[in-house]
């Protein structure tokens, strides 16, 4: 689907899940994505490559590096902002990822699909393998999302382990659009979750500012006060230079013991 990076997305995914007292093992697409505001293409697939930078206070620094690749069923005609930013051109789409976590022996490979079931419906399934020091562990997610008009969406999402059955979580989350004049738009997200049957233990907030039709700011705030006590604070931007090329990169910081800042860089190539 339209994001502002798989890979960056992904990452931050990670955050929420640590917050959730998930560990790398879980489900890395449990979150709505940020989506891309550039108003004309047409395309097919999405390739994205990026690295990162996780900094620990207490332990050596990760660097990751992850490629992802993103087939749609039909070729995507995108017609103005509005259009990606509220997904109304709706495609069903198979996504593959590999993530490598340097100095943790940790590798991840993702395969899911995206598949709408009528025109406001859709349902992903996604698959995550784990593997590390030859110990594979697999996961899978569940997410479930409606349009209840072109400018409001809400969706829940869940995770399944091999051999533990229910993680005992389900995120919720609803994001709206608000069309502003000269093409500019501001998105509002927030997104809470149900862990162990206590509510409103994690909950996130996150601002999208489109200037214009081939760039966007955005600003994300999460707490919990459950396991990983603390809040996480995201910074993104993304610019389009061609309708193919496009550039992200991202920022985070959190007061989670022992975890210092996050950078990520990436690229995506439509065709």
């Amino acid at each position: 689907m339209f994001k502002l990076s798989f890979f960056i997305n992904i990452f931050k995914i990670l955050n929420i899940l640590n917050t959730l007292g998930q560990n790398l093992k879980s489900v890395l697409f449990l979150f709505s994505l940020i989506l891309a505001p550039y108003s004309s293409a047409n395309f097919q697939t999405e390739v994205n490559i990026g690295v990162a930078l996780q900094k620990l206070k207490e332990s050596n620094d990760i660097n990751i590096y992850g490629l992802t690749l993103e087939h749609f069923d039909k070729i995507l005609l995108i017609k103005g902002p509005l259009a990606e930013t509220a997904y109304l051109n709706k495609s069903s789409s198979w996504y593959l990822a590999g993530i490598d976590l340097e100095k943790t022996d940790t590798t991840i490979g993702i395969l899911g699909r995206t598949q709408f079931i009528n025109k406001n419906t859709y349902i992903e399934l996604e698959l995550n393998t784990n593997f590390k020091k030859s110990d594979s562990l697999q996961e899978l997610s569940l997410n479930m999302g409606y349009y209840l008009d072109d400018y409001l969406r809400v969706s829940a999402s869940t995770s399944f382990s091999k051999g533990n059955g229910w993680n005992e979580f389900i995120l919720f989350c609803a994001r709206k659009l608000f069309p502003l004049t000269n093409n500019q738009n501001i998105a509002f997200e927030y997104a809470t979750a149900i862990e162990d049957e206590d509510f409103l233990e994690y909950q996130s907030a996150t601002l999208t500012y489109y200037p214009v039709d081939f760039a966007l700011l955005s600003l994300g705030i999460s707490h919990n006060t459950k396991e990983r006590k603390g809040t996480y604070i995201d910074f993104s931007t993304q610019y389009y230079f061609t309708t193919q090329f496009e550039i992200s990169a991202s920022f985070g910081y959190t007061n989670y013991d022992g975890v210092g800042d996050f950078w990520a860089l990436s690229t995506s190539y439509r065709f």
